[in-house]
């Protein structure tokens, strides 16, 4: 609600400096009989204990009181020496009469009655120059006397969240009301045109409204919409048509909201609510709508206004923005912030015909679009260039997408999506690429399909300056990365990879004679890719600031490391590792090559699960070997049915900082064999000491 009750209460004050503020340390009754607030203006009581029986303030305009435990009872004439108070803001007070006093304020205005438990209010109605009343309350029965107050330009019920009744021709009589403001829990409305005594009011008591330019309202079901209710003056409004009203909050705070659920093809165009609406900023749009173009049938300005937009669930709507061929270019969306496309199972382009594109979609911040089956593609690149603000992309469940962006026309206009940080795709089967270009003369289909099996996620076409997060799950694409365009990943900071069946390698490596490595990366999580064998960190690639690593269902990987790793490369690739969570890759053989092992300076935790792996370091030439790990804390080896030692040669370990390690179901192994301590680790340093062992679980504690 526009906050009118502040606006006045600060416009009285700045007119007049007489103001008064107490809080519980004072005794307002002693004030009253020294004549302090005798010349007051503004009073603000807070945190007060008791009220005196009355106060004499001939000058007061503004009073404002909140007692430290909910008051029980304001005297009768308490108010009957304030004639000229003008608002009223009492809060959490228990008003099971308002004072027979109230009745002398003449020239009250605002009264805003806050977390008030109200009984009955039926003097409410003889404040006749009452223009704005709030009410915050546990009333169940709006007081049929407020229909009496024919001045009032504000009624703002929006806290009442108990309220079922309101008496019919209440709101009615309320002709000069201007702002009116519902609870979004009230759906008791009266259906019209039903015989019977009307226990309710109706909709079409809003008729009587014409000066209202300000409206908040949950409606359960667009039927009870009176055909030829007018939304034209309107000029901020959060109406919610149709949707269950848990769904009725938004965390765009937008001034102009409409959400509207309704699946009768004909009606919702009929009546045209959306058309009668004036600068949607935020709209929700489910079920029918009886459109198949959004933006040409809803609205032929290309919703100029529009910051926030949801469609779901529309089997009908193949188009978001179609203009007809013979219309003139235009402008659509020019202030869309969020996209929220769900469910259009019929829906085949987001954009199609003719528009201005430089400055449709321009502010776009947010994309997400869920099984719309049909959709082959998100943008054309005629859209993409333009995507600047662009800063999260997710795209789920499109059976037929074949790349996020189409590369059209001879212009090779370069794709830089400045702002984008976290791009998320799942279950896109037919997916070939981020951005893919049809070849003009495209040869046969089998080449066509061995050029794209070759094709990475990302090519290049398009540049990424701040993405910092992917999550990948079910992509049928072998590579990720091209080595040669890792320079568009210099921000990414997170990468997780879930179920790709046909992924070999994260990245393809197109010159052998070249080292590449993603500088940012921190986190890597990598699950159920049974295609690759030789792991992320190869002879060519490193990841220098790479903290945690997380491989699971992994089964025909090897290695991790490559073992003929550079000592370089080594250091590169762990100094900053802290965490290693390995589990269900049977064919791997070892954790860590012998050189990696001597650069885990950070690494805190290891847990190892149901893997094949026969040692934790694998064996190198040379001779005696010392392992530090001078950070590590935990240590964790589960169901390791095959491990047989840490090291297959000579070697000593320290572990300085080591206080939890278990080591459960290992059968090949006895827990001593596992380590061979070069530093005597004290019983103050693990905090749980002892041994078991029990047919296939041994759980030991660490103690020498």
């Amino acid at each position: 609600m526009h906050n009118v009750v502040r606006d006045v209460g600060i416009s009285i004050a700045r007119q007049d400096q007489h103001i008064f503020t107490m809080k519980e340390n004072l005794v307002i009754q002693d004030l009253a009989e020294e004549n302090t607030l005798k010349n007051c203006t503004s009073i603000i009581l807070h945190d007060i204990a008791e009220l005196p029986e009355e106060l004499d303030c001939p000058q007061l305009e503004i009073l404002y009181m909140k007692p430290k435990t909910q008051l029980s009872k304001i005297h009768d004439n308490f108010f009957k020496g304030m004639p000229n108070l003008r608002v009223v803001h009492l809060i959490e007070m228990f008003l099971s009469l308002l004072p027979a006093s109230f009745d002398l304020l003449k020239k009250l205005q605002t009264l805003y009655l806050h977390g008030c438990h109200l009984g009955d209010t039926v003097d409410i109605g003889k404040m006749k120059n009452l223009k704005i009343l709030v009410l915050s309350s546990d009333i169940k029965r709006l007081p049929e006397q407020i229909g009496e107050l024919t001045r009032l330009k504000v009624l703002d019920l929006s806290k009442c969240s108990n309220l079922k009744v309101i008496p019919p021709n209440t709101i009615s009589r309320l002709t000069q009301l201007e702002e009116l403001y519902m609870p979004d829990m009230f759906d008791q409305w009266q259906v019209e045109g039903v015989e019977g005594e009307k226990s309710n009011s109706s909709l079409g008591e809003l008729e009587h409204l014409s000066q209202l330019t300000a409206l908040q309202i949950y409606i359960p079901d667009a039927k009870l919409v009176p055909k030829g209710l007018l939304f034209r003056k309107l000029q901020r409004y959060r109406l919610y048509i149709g949707v269950d009203n848990w769904k009725c909050y938004s965390g765009h705070n937008a001034s102009r909201l409409l959400k509207l659920k309704y699946d009768d093809a004909n009606t919702s165009v009929e009546d045209g609510i959306i058309k009668q609406l004036k600068e949607i900023e935020e709209l929700r749009l489910i079920g029918k709508q009886g459109v198949k173009n959004v933006i040409y049938e809803l609205n032929r300005d290309g919703f100029p206004k529009l910051k926030h937009f949801d469609v779901r669930s529309n089997p009908e709507l193949v188009y978001i923005v179609d203009f007809p061929k013979q219309s003139e270019p235009r402008v659509a969306f020019p202030h869309l912030q969020t996209l929220y496309l769900y469910w259009l199972s019929s829906l085949e382009k987001i954009c199609h015909g003719q528009f201005s594109s430089p400055y449709s979609f321009c502010r776009l911040r947010t994309l997400e679009v869920y099984s719309c089956v049909k959709l082959k593609n998100i943008f054309s690149s005629s859209i993409a260039i333009h995507l600047s603000q662009l800063q999260e992309i997710k795209v789920f469940y499109c059976e037929n997408m074949e790349e996020i962006f189409s590369i059209v026309g001879s212009k090779n206009e370069e794709i830089v999506l400045e702002k984008l940080d976290s791009l998320s795709l799942g279950r896109l089967p037919k997916l070939r690429s981020f951005s893919y270009e049809e070849e003009v003369g495209s040869t046969c289909d089998e080449e066509r399909q061995m050029k794209d099996s070759l094709m990475p996620l990302f090519d290049g076409k398009v540049k990424f300056r701040n993405l910092k997060t992917i999550y990948l799950w079910e992509i049928n694409l072998k590579y990720v990365f091209l080595s040669s365009t890792l320079g568009s990943f210099v921000q990414l900071q997170r990468l997780r990879i879930d179920n790709c069946r046909v992924l070999e390698e994260i990245i393809r490596i197109e010159d052998l004679k070249i080292n590449v490595k993603l500088t940012s990366l921190k986190t890597l999580q990598i699950k159920g890719c049974p295609q690759m064998k030789s792991f992320i960190c190869s002879d060519k690639v490193t990841f220098p600031s790479l903290e945690e690593i997380e491989i699971s269902d992994m089964d025909n990987l090897e290695m991790i490391w490559h073992n003929q790793l550079e000592d370089s490369l080594n250091v590169q690739n762990c100094q900053k590792l802290c965490k290693v969570l390995v589990k269900k890759c049977q064919s791997l053989q070892n954790l860590f090559p012998a050189s990696i092992v001597q650069n885990l300076w950070q690494l805190k935790d290891i847990y190892v699960k149901e893997c094949g792996i026969k040692e934790i370091v694998a064996k190198e030439k040379g001779g005696d070997r010392m392992f530090v790990f001078p950070e590590l804390t935990s240590l964790s080896l589960h169901n390791l049915l095959e491990l047989k030692c840490f090291y297959p040669g000579i070697h000593t370990t320290k572990w300085p900082m080591l206080n939890k390690v278990n080591v459960i179901g290992c059968d090949k192994i006895e827990s001593l064999e596992l380590f061979n301590i070069q530093e005597v680790i004290s019983e103050d340093q693990l905090n749980i000491v002892g041994q078991e062992k029990a047919q296939d679980l041994l759980y030991f504690f660490l103690n020498c």
